[in-house]
């Protein structure tokens, strides 16, 4: 399960990543760029620091660097996804590398020319974006500009202090370094007790940490991540049923039946 601290790479544009993938589920994970997932079919639930939202088909989620999310789907949604650096607009507004948005469901605020307006920008870049004709760079970048402008001009946005964004950036180490001890440690006996030791921490303190940044306890996310392991075992490998629980870190086969 390595993929829950998100790497972001840029294959065509500084500072900016876009791809259509499907979605039925995806596990907590944070990355330092903000997100766009646009839903272009289907529905999607957000699950966001305690908050939970939907989108349906038009509609999207705006992400915040450095946000622990979780996504659901129940119906296999297809969504465009915009990872775009805090660097890719402070090219143009240096303060841009502060700025945070206060809520993670746009639309719920914008009016229907708002709305219209946006996923008009954040289509057509797509469109250029993959179709890739001469000087596509340009109309890519204006076409997010332009969405971009109406999100900072229509929603509530906080600028952190520099002692914010050291906050800021502690905790994300923290949960960092917690994914990272769970990932090396979930198929076999793990404690929170003992990263909270490391951390020099209360088991307390750092229960409603884990709480409050992956929506779920210490014990739900490793079953979780133990459970995903266990399907992906059954899909491509001949093992028993016992031997991928063990594997997993099941102590019975009980906890792979719904």
């Amino acid at each position: 399960m390595n993929n829950e601290i998100e790497i972001i790479r840029y294959p065509q544009i500084p500072y900016l990543n876009a791809f259509v993938i499907g979605i039925e589920y995806r596990t907590p994970h944070l990355h330092r760029d903000f997100e766009i997932d646009l839903v272009l079919e289907g529905s999607l639930n957000l699950h966001c620091r305690g908050e939970t939202a939907t989108a349906r088909t038009g509609e999207l989620f705006l992400l915040n660097p450095n946000e622990p999310h979780e996504l659901r789907s129940a119906d296999g949604a297809s969504v465009l996804c915009l990872q775009i650096a805090p660097n890719f607009f402070a090219q143009f507004l240096p303060a841009d590398r502060h700025v945070r948005f206060g809520t993670h469901t746009p639309y719920a605020q914008f009016e229907t020319g708002s709305r219209t307006a946006c996923n008009r920008f954040l289509l057509e870049f797509a469109e250029y974006y993959f179709r890739k004709p001469p000087s596509y760079q340009l109309r890519c970048i204006g076409n997010l500009c332009s969405a971009w402008e109406i999100f900072l001009n229509g929603l509530p946005v906080k600028t952190l202090t520099d002692e914010e964004l050291f906050t800021d950036e502690k905790k994300t180490q923290r949960l960092l370094r917690l994914l990272d001890f769970t990932d090396k440690n979930y198929t076999r006996k793990i404690r929170l007790q003992d990263f909270a030791e490391q951390e020099g921490l209360s088991l307390f303190h750092l229960s409603r940490f884990v709480k409050e940044n992956l929506n779920m306890t210490f014990q739900e996310y490793v079953t979780m991540l133990r459970f995903h392991l266990a399907c992906k075992l059954l899909l491509s490998s001949k093992k028993s049923l016992l031997e991928i629980a063990m594997e997993c870190g099941f102590s019975d086969t009980r906890y792979l039946y719904a």
